[in-house]
């Protein structure tokens, strides 16, 4: 059986890791992550002097909670979070109004072929799709390939500013029955997400702002997250700007990074759906264990949405979206539903720990309350996980301006050959 053939010399036991010293996934025993580079973009900790701390997140040194605060009732906060991570600090009303002017310039200079990027893209998944088209943006580019910082800050801007635009035309036109295409026409990356969604204006304050504060939350978590490494790693090889940029979307794709977020949303769903008297807690507690022992849901064991590798006590992200959670869901009438993912969020952790016997910490991760707040938006399910690719584009791009700044040596770390030598 040539199947079972691979599998078996594929194989290398946990010993040989040891024996090595190399640490799974590139994390400590103690889920700590290897050090592999220096950024002054982002940080995220949720130990301190090696024990479990409140979750902290920070944008070029600001904490990710006073950011939030600072905004208010703004629907323009994304824009100002990719202006300080491009250019290192806070804009001022005339440079935020100068930089949301570049960033219309440049998206209509370039808007007439987006359309056709789309047309000319086509298959099964709307997160592959969505690379494709980056991909083939590289296409109408005049100068596709260069790679100093001033041509590099063009195409990011472009990209960040397309990538909305792009998502969710691809699921008007090939997933949701309509052949037209909507353009962006609005202020902010936000609106234009919601105008796009709604086919016009239908939508509320609230609702732009909470779009917004999303995009913000979602824009950089330090240099070590998989999809931002994937697209430094690729940037050391003097590649373009799509390709390290597809590269990113790519990773994002994996249900173990951005695609958590839909299986939480549909888990809540599956519980609703199966659990009598879902505001009983000792009802929600027995379908969770079911879900741990593999009995509920899909089958793998897992409560989705929380646990994370990096923030034990608390994950800010998911704190604050659970504020807005609320708040949208007094406005829509779906108090209930918010109720239902608090008691979750409340009762696996400790479910968790009694049924797998571990003593780790556990929080609810930027996934568990996203996908609720995208549902309560409207937004399908297909287009969960291009959100997180709208929100996370602005750091991707300004780490690889910073990979390009630096100019290092390509990655190209050691990875030893356990295989024994075969002799003729």
């Amino acid at each position: 059986d040539l199947l079972a053939q691979i599998y078996k010399m594929n194989q290398i036991p946990d010993c040989e890791y040891e024996k090595y010293g190399i640490s799974d996934g590139l994390r400590r025993a103690n889920g700590e992550g290897i050090v592999v580079g220096l950024t002054t973009l982002g940080s995220a900790y949720g130990r301190e002097n090696g024990r479990a701390c409140k979750g902290k997140i920070f944008y070029r040194g600001m904490d990710i909670e006073d950011i939030i605060l600072s905004l208010k009732h703004e629907i323009c906060g994304y824009e100002k979070v990719m202006y300080m991570l491009l250019f290192g600090r806070f804009p001022d009303a005339d440079q935020l109004a100068g930089f949301c002017d570049e960033l219309t310039a440049i998206y209509e200079k370039n808007n007439m072929f987006l359309e056709s990027v789309i047309r000319r893209n086509s298959g099964h998944n709307l997160m592959n799709i969505l690379a494709s088209c980056v991909l083939d943006m590289y296409n109408y580019d005049p100068v596709p390939e260069g790679i100093d910082v001033g041509n590099v800050l063009r195409q990011s801007l472009l990209i960040i500013e397309a990538l909305p635009v792009l998502s969710f035309n691809i699921y008007r036109m090939k997933y949701g029955g309509e052949n037209w295409y909507i353009p962006a026409c609005k202020h902010t990356i936000a609106e234009n997400i919601m105008y796009i969604l709604r086919g016009g204006e239908d939508y509320s304050d609230l609702e732009v702002q909470i779009l917004d504060r999303c995009l913000v939350l979602l824009a950089e978590l330090g240099g070590g997250n998989n999809s931002c490494f994937t697209a430094q790693i690729v940037s050391t090889t003097g590649t373009d700007s799509y390709s390290a940029i597809a590269s990113a979307i790519c990773s994002l794709k994996g249900p173990r990074h951005g695609g958590a977020n839909i299986k939480t949303y549909e888990m809540i769903q599956d519980l609703q759906q199966n659990v009598e008297n879902w505001t009983d807690e000792v009802q929600v507690a027995e379908y969770l264990r079911r879900i741990i022992s593999g009995k509920a849901f899909d089958g793998a064991g897992l409560i989705y949405g929380i646990g994370h590798a990096v923030f034990t006590l608390s994950d800010p992200r998911a704190v604050m979206f659970k504020e807005m959670a609320k708040a949208l869901a007094e406005e829509k009438h779906r108090i209930g539903e918010f109720d239902l993912y608090d008691k979750v969020e409340r009762l696996a952790p400790d479910i968790i720990r009694q049924e797998k016997k571990v003593e780790k910490y556990y929080c609810a991760n930027v996934d568990f309350y996203s996908g609720f707040i995208y549902a309560m938006l409207d937004i399908p399910t297909e287009l969960f996980t291009p959100m997180f690719v709208n929100g996370r584009s602005a750091g991707w791009c300004a780490h690889r301006i910073e990979e390009i700044c630096n100019a290092h040596r390509i990655v190209h770390p050691s990875v030893p050959c356990v295989a024994p030598i075969v002799s003729k």
